[in-house]
C-alpha cells in the first residue's frame, strides 16, 4: 500500500516512519482510492488484464461467487 501510494497509483494512505524503525508503518485510518495514474496502469498492463480475465473466468465457472 505504501509503495503504491509513493508511486501515486493510490491516494488516501497515511503512513509514518518512526526513528529507529527500518520500514514505515500504515496509520490506522486509511481510505485508499485509485488515482488516474493507477487506472491508466491497470488499463495498459497486460498482466493485470490476464489476472482480471482469470478472476472473471473463475467467478463464471464456480457457482455462488
Amino acid at each position: 500500500m505504501i509503495v503504491l501510494s509513493k508511486s501515486e497509483y493510490i491516494e488516501g494512505v497515511v503512513y509514518d516512519q518512526c526513528n529507529g524503525h527500518y520500514s514505515p508503518k500504515l496509520e490506522p485510518q486509511i481510505c485508499p482510492d485509485i488515482t488516474l495514474k493507477g487506472l491508466e496502469y491497470l488499463v495498459d498492463n497486460t498482466f493485470m488484464k490476464r489476472a482480471a480475465n482469470l478472476a472473471k473466468g473463475i467467478k463464471d465457472t464456480i457457482s455462488g461467487l
